[in-house]
């Protein structure tokens, strides 16, 4: 399934809708209280899961560092392990701060 066109067309369409969700958020706006902000908010959970998942997906079907087709012998995934690995602390430190 990972390796299908498919599945990496809708993470690209998931990458790009985050992106847009990224740059449309008004920072300014430090207690979220606009309709955008708020949807954004609503929204960022189900982006992330989706995210969470196609990594955990891939690092299964791939395998994580040993072997010669691995999760981590690809440079994009690098990258996307990274991300997805700061996002998973964010989130960790938010839920403990209370956030």
């Amino acid at each position: 399934m990972v390796t299908r066109p498919a599945f990496n067309y809708f993470i690209l369409l998931v990458i790009l809708v985050n992106s847009i969700m990224m740059g449309a958020r008004d920072y300014q706006d430090s207690g979220n209280k606009t309709a955008r902000n708020q949807a954004i908010i609503k929204f960022e959970p189900y982006i992330n899961v989706i995210i969470y998942t196609e990594c955990v997906l891939k690092i299964l079907a791939m395998g994580f560092v040993l072997g010669k087709g691995s999760y981590l012998r690809d440079g994009w995934n690098v990258l996307d392990f990274l991300v997805v690995s700061s996002s998973v602390v964010t989130a960790v430190q938010a839920m403990i701060s209370g956030n």
